[in-house]
């Protein structure tokens, strides 16, 4: 499902976008096609906004390390990889996400009868966490994307079974509450909610009619789709 006409975004916007883009667009295909092209634009201006634009190569992450190591990671990442890998969380002070990591410790803790003195109390590699959990989400999202209308020559069975599933995928959207405001606070930990006039203006946002924009583009070339 699109998001569009929004009065203001957040970081958990560009969660859903980044993942619908993964879904749909991403594959060499159709990665050059212009409904492609106008999602990324999206995308990196909301990058911009919410603080995740790839920082230039020579940057030394928030907890030290070989500059000319992190130079070549950051040299070998793409903007998207740089944000789905988790790396920007080692551009990052710890300090920013006290109380997730506080949140973590004490579930774990509970989860596996371990004191908050043992090793947990060590670098909590928060990139670790964004990394699993937004590829894990990747897979919930792919896999729960409705079944819509009805297909050409009606077919109980098959219909059927889409019904069935579709109630499958509706459980699965209303679980990941909990997961996505996880990644929403490792993205952006103060949770703006930045006005779509601001976007507009000082990051080139450009909010779009995809549903449009895509039947344009089948219709001109729709061996392509």
């Amino acid at each position: 499902m699109e998001l569009v006409a929004f009065l203001s975004m957040t970081a958990q916007d560009y969660i859903y976008k980044l993942l619908a883009y993964r879904h749909g667009w991403a594959d060499h295909t159709l990665a050059q096609s212009g409904p492609a092209l106008l999602r990324v634009a999206q995308l990196e201006a909301l990058q911009n906004a919410f603080g995740l634009r790839k920082p230039v190569a020579t940057a030394l992450g928030a907890h030290g390390g070989n500059r000319h190591e992190r130079a070549y990671t950051l040299n070998t990442l793409s903007s998207f990889d740089y944000v789905v890998r988790g790396e920007f969380l080692r551009d990052r002070s710890d300090e920013r996400y006290q109380p997730l990591i506080e949140r973590a410790r004490t579930a774990v803790c509970a989860a596996f009868g371990l004191s908050s003195e043992d090793r947990l109390a060590r670098r909590p590699h928060l990139s670790w966490l964004f990394n699993y959990l937004f590829h894990y989400r990747q897979q919930l999202y792919n896999m729960s994307q409705p079944e819509l209308g009805m297909l050409e020559g009606f077919a109980l069975g098959l219909h059927y079974g889409q019904l069935l599933a579709n109630q499958v995928k509706d459980v699965i959207q209303a679980s990941t509450k909990e997961m996505d405001a996880v990644l929403w606070e490792l993205l952006d930990p103060t949770q703006q909610d930045i006005p779509l006039a601001e976007l507009s203006h000082q990051y080139g946002y450009r909010d779009l009619d995809f549903e449009a924009i895509d039947l344009a583009w089948r219709m001109e070339d729709p061996d392509r789709y």
